[in-house]
């Protein structure tokens, strides 16, 4: 089982490895493309996406009261993936540039960034928010908007609540690549808008309704990331629109009452096709034959 690389190549060793399996299942048609594209696949490969946790479809789990001063929220999910700007996969450094330069002189618009650098301990805390500030000491140019660290391991039922706040508007995603992407599919199971780069794993079961779109082109990984073992030469990911993505979360802030139609829609078919027993199932018509 394997996620592979969120690119659009992977390492031809991994061809190889997996050509020596049985069977190799992967989270996304786009995982598929990465290894059929690279080298020739004899193996025979399943596609089975992940699942959002069952707590989603708990009804008794109430939105998470965060108590912030804004009044429209923004949130961005995901971990630091890199140690600059340009080899961020998750592109954290660019999406708080866009936003900070967006709603500069919006007091009322505030951005809740659940994030880590590589674990969720105390230092680590220290460390992400001394990056964060830092960053924001260099993109911050206005009186808005206002930032929130939002830190440390969380419970299923946490995660549910926060998808589910009635303080946030959104979820931003302006990722380079994704080999399924997790938190945007939780967010989408739960109803909640969804901005996100038009490219990769997650479009996949972002498709079974209407998301915000960001446009993007493919660019080369940047070099500092390759390493030639996950990240190979030539290999490229995806480099969302600065103005599309500006753009896109001014009109969102202006009128969200379409998208937020579109995420119900959304949120319904996901949490049929997405949920532990779909899922489950799907592992169990694939194994059969197997185990």
């Amino acid at each position: 089982m394997t996620a592979a690389v969120e690119a659009d190549r992977c390492n031809p060793a991994w061809v190889d490895a997996v050509n020596r399996m049985d069977l190799v299942i992967l989270p996304s048609q786009f995982v598929k493309k990465v290894l059929t594209s690279t080298g020739a696949v004899t193996t025979r490969l399943e596609v089975i996406p992940e699942a959002f946790i069952d707590t989603i479809l708990n009804k008794d789990v109430a939105g998470m009261k965060l108590g912030l001063p804004t009044k429209f929220n923004f949130l961005v999910f995901g971990q630091f993936t890199g140690n600059n700007p340009e080899n961020d996969r998750k592109n954290l450094f660019y999406t708080v540039k866009w936003l900070a330069e967006t709603f500069k002189d919006n007091q009322d618009v505030g951005v809740v960034i659940k994030t880590n650098l590589s674990r969720n301990t105390s230092l680590d805390r220290v460390q992400t928010q001394n990056i964060l500030s830092q960053l924001l000491l260099e993109v911050q140019k206005g009186v808005g908007p206002k930032f929130f660290l939002l830190h440390g391991n969380m419970s299923d039922a946490d995660v549910a609540g926060l998808y589910r706040s009635p303080d946030i508007k959104a979820l931003v995603s302006l990722t380079r690549g994704e080999g399924f992407g997790l938190p945007i599919l939780e967010a989408a199971a739960s109803d909640l808008p969804v901005i996100a780069t038009n490219w990769s794993a997650h479009t996949e079961f972002l498709k079974h309704g209407k998301f915000v779109k960001v446009e993007a082109s493919l660019v080369p990984v940047h070099a500092s990331r390759i390493d030639g073992q996950i990240f190979v030469k030539d290999a490229q990911w995806a480099a969302p629109s600065e103005e599309d993505a500006k753009r896109k979360l001014r009109k969102f802030y202006e009128s969200s009452s379409m998208p937020a139609s579109w995420a119900k829609e959304l949120g319904e078919s996901i949490r049929e096709t997405h949920s532990f027993s779909a899922i489950a199932a799907q592992y169990d018509e694939t194994l059969k034959g197997v185990l």
